[in-house]
């Protein structure tokens, strides 16, 4: 269940926030050939900034905190489009990346973040602006740093760089949509109604196998793939540990395939690259992933050999009600254009008949077997 990425996002923060016009003109040619790759999604500063303003109108705030050159500039943009930030005051902090393949901190020779912001404490209302949010590292070490009654006044800007990610949730619900209408057509077909309530089983394995895959992504967001990928990738071993603890008794030769395929699932996850010996960022997030993968498995492999059918469909309508709520929440636009919609609905439906024949395999396999190989 461990995915990998396929698209490669670049945030385009040279275009149009650069002073320097040569710098502006090298970096659009460059932009242009990344465009030919159909796997590269450039995020226009244009558009980011179109969605920040939509969640307007904001009154002005007393004070503005820009968040480097990059954020102090954004700050400067979407004044001059809304009103909002009329004094912005710049501190320095950035993300570098360490030899451990995560993230530090680091704040120059313009001391600490708290010596940075205290001054920002006592304004009416203040506002925290900066470029891009991928990992939220910079963002999230400004609020932390600021005092609590300072941060009960503070509202958050930035860049919507995630717009593709939401993107990928809009691509989502017709994926999860696709999916459950063809397993309710097939169960409405086949007539016949649930055998056992076990098959309700279907609801936990779809909430930790989604919010499994929630904390894979936030996990190489804020870490190295090459480091946060292994440890997702190891999930199968928890339905491993619960099927032998419940009863499962593999043979010698099982207990070597599945050793064999839980070295294949670690080996094949990994990236070439640094690898470091100490804790890395998102590592914690990555345990959770594998956690959530690894859950999937035996409460899908239990509801499965109560019912596959049902199981399958309380699974997906489950997992389309996670994805309903998400997109609540975020709001992203839901507009797809037909083709892909069609395409969307077909990849729905192999995710949904993948998710049926692992329950179909629960009804005549151990579920320290099957889990591993599905993985």
């Amino acid at each position: 269940m461990t995915a990998t990425p396929r698209t490669l996002y670049v945030h385009d923060d040279l275009s149009e926030l650069t002073d320097d016009p040569d710098a502006a003109r090298l970096a659009g040619r460059l932009l242009d050939l990344i465009r030919r790759d159909a796997r590269v999604r450039v995020l226009t500063l244009a558009a980011q900034l179109e969605a920040v303003v939509a969640q307007g109108p904001h009154a002005p705030f007393a004070l503005t905190v820009g968040i480097a050159t990059a954020g102090e500039r954004v700050a400067r943009a979407l004044h001059a489009r809304t009103g909002w930030f009329p004094t912005i005051r710049r501190i320095e902090v950035a993300r570098e990346e360490n030899v451990a393949g995560g993230y530090d901190l680091a704040t120059g020779g313009a001391g600490t973040l708290a010596a940075q912001l205290a001054r920002v404490a006592d304004a009416a209302s203040i506002a925290v602006v900066d470029d891009t949010v991928f990992s939220g590292l910079t963002m999230g070490a400004v609020l932390r740093a600021l005092r609590p009654g300072a941060l009960a006044r503070t509202h958050a800007f930035c860049l919507r760089a995630v717009d593709e990610s939401l993107g990928a949730l809009r691509a989502l619900v017709y994926v999860q949509l696709g999916g459950l209408v063809a397993i309710a057509l097939i169960v409405a077909v086949r007539g016949k109604g649930p055998g056992d309530s076990a098959a309700l089983l279907a609801v936990p394995a779809a909430i930790s196998g989604t919010l499994g895959l929630f904390a894979y992504y936030r996990g190489i967001a804020v870490g190295a793939i090459s480091i946060v990928a292994p440890i997702a990738g190891i999930s199968a071993l928890l339905p491993v540990i619960v099927g032998i603890i419940s009863g499962d008794r593999p043979s010698a030769w099982q207990l070597l395939g599945i050793a064999a395929a839980l070295a294949g699932v670690f080996m094949a996850a990994r990236e070439p690259g640094r690898t470091g010996a100490r804790l890395a960022s998102g590592v914690g997030l990555a345990m959770l992933a594998a956690v959530g993968f690894g859950g999937y498995f035996p409460f899908m492999h239990a509801a499965g050999n109560a019912d596959f059918w049902w199981a399958s469909l309380v699974f997906r309508m489950t997992s389309t009600s996670v994805i309903l709520a998400a997109v609540v929440i975020r709001r992203p636009t839901l507009t797809v254009a037909p083709l892909k919609l069609s395409l969307l609905a077909l990849i729905g439906f192999g995710d949904m008949l993948g998710n049926l024949l692992f329950a179909a395999a629960s009804t005549s396999g151990l579920v320290s077997v099957t889990s591993v190989l599905a993985s």
